[in-house]
């Protein structure tokens, strides 16, 4: 079996747009699912930085995309409501999907034509790294001993730990519901409905 991360490569000035950050919503439940310190982090940043809450999308871009990669992340991409919608058609669940509204558009090409809605798309934690093959020490808790400032090993993924989601998330020290891997199927699903600025990257499995 194939497992993929999902990920958007458009970097602002060329045909899709690109978020340049987002500010914060009243009601916003993944925020929770990030780890403590990536919290700590985007708070103190919005403290210094008052951001309205929603989008900013860079100046660049002509046509709006079905994924928005994002340079202030997590999240790393936004999905638009195509692939939402596509995936409860098909009868992918998936965990959560909040909207985030559109704060700021700097895009001149895009002030006229309306965007559609976007979504921060989570999925419950499926499947387990492989730690081991990948050259890690587990603790006697069976987490892993990271070496502060040591670049962290490719991952690999234990296919026995596979929930049998199409859509999911990672189990890891810090599990995510953002960080999305998937199956053939969703691949597949978007190569026959065209979804745009979407890359889906092989990840390796033991």
């Amino acid at each position: 079996m194939n497992l993929y991360k999902i990920e958007s490569w458009a970097v602002g000035y060329t045909k899709y747009p690109w978020v340049a950050g987002w500010g914060p919503l009243e009601q916003m439940p993944f925020f929770d699912t990030f780890p403590p310190v990536t919290q700590k982090s985007k708070i103190e940043f919005w403290e210094m930085n008052p951001r309205p809450p929603g989008l900013i999308i860079d100046p660049g871009g002509r046509v709006w995309s079905d994924v928005m990669g994002c340079g202030g992340g997590p999240p790393s991409f936004f999905v638009g409501e195509r692939i939402v919608n596509d995936l409860q058609a098909e009868g992918i669940p998936s965990l959560r999907a909040t909207e985030m509204p559109i704060a700021k558009n700097l895009s001149k090409a895009l002030k006229n034509i309306p965007a559609p809605k976007y979504y921060v798309l989570e999925a419950e934690p499926g499947i387990r790294l492989a730690y081991s093959a990948m050259g890690l020490q587990l603790d006697p808790s069976g987490k892993p001993i990271l070496v502060p400032g040591a670049k962290f090993p490719e991952a690999i993924y234990d296919l026995k730990t596979w929930n049998g989601a199409d859509l999911m998330g990672k189990l890891a020290v810090f599990d995510s519901t953002i960080d999305l891997l998937c199956t053939d199927r969703v691949k597949n699903l978007a190569e026959r409905n065209g979804w745009t600025n979407i890359e889906f990257k092989p990840v390796k499995v033991r």
